[in-house]
């Protein structure tokens, strides 16, 4: 695969953020078209990267336990921040999965600094992709959206959803949306309010 083959160097580029050493590990074409690129690299990567125990947690931004996925206490804040930092995400083209491999938010703060020589913080990062988020809803308001369309669809509820670990659990949505407006500062309409605005400068 050569350097200027449809778009693909026919690399990879590998960087040990403990050990602080890289390496490239050449692709071949047939890899590469049954992965695609970005995400789909790191999917066919991360089995045997990434330990099965490992455990979900980002104490950076306050994301200190395993949440029980049964439960519906404090999850209204643990979605709030992850949309918070995946926003930031989003907007780096920063791929998600590297968050399994140790690049934190404090990494992301260091590199973006490097990159565009301007100071962040994870607390500057948090508040960006708050404002982000709440930008996108103000958007989604203005055409017509608000808690009404903030639900799971009617077979989620009537029709039986197999077996399995949550085959017969379905959490409260009602109490969790209600807590979740509350950790963003909604209205119980699901729109953003003022306060929440001007602080954000939208």
């Amino acid at each position: 695969m050569g350097p200027a083959n449809k778009g693909y160097t026919g690399k990879i580029l590998w960087i040990d953020l403990t050990g602080k050493t890289h390496r490239t590990e050449n692709i071949t074409p047939e890899f590469a078209k049954k992965w695609i690129g970005g995400s789909g690299f790191a999917a066919a990567m991360m089995p045997e990267l990434v330990s099965a125990d490992t455990e979900p947690v980002m104490p950076e931004i306050g994301i200190t336990e395993v949440a029980d996925r049964h439960g519906a206490t404090g999850k209204g804040e643990l979605v709030s921040k992850a949309q918070n930092i995946m926003a930031i995400y989003d907007s780096v083209g920063f791929c998600k999965f590297l968050i399994n491999g140790s690049a934190s938010p404090n990494y992301l703060a260091q590199w973006l600094k490097y990159t565009t020589g301007i100071e962040w913080t994870v607390e500057d990062l948090m508040e960006c992709g708050e404002r982000i988020f709440n930008r996108k809803r103000m958007f989604n308001v203005g055409c017509g959206i608000d808690s009404k369309d903030d639900y799971l669809p009617d077979r989620a509820f009537k029709e039986k959803r197999g077996s399995g670990g949550s085959g017969d659990n379905l959490p409260p949505i009602a109490q969790m949306l209600e807590e979740y407006y509350v950790c963003r500062g909604w209205s119980q309409q699901g729109i953003p309010n003022k306060e929440v605005l001007e602080r954000l400068k939208i």
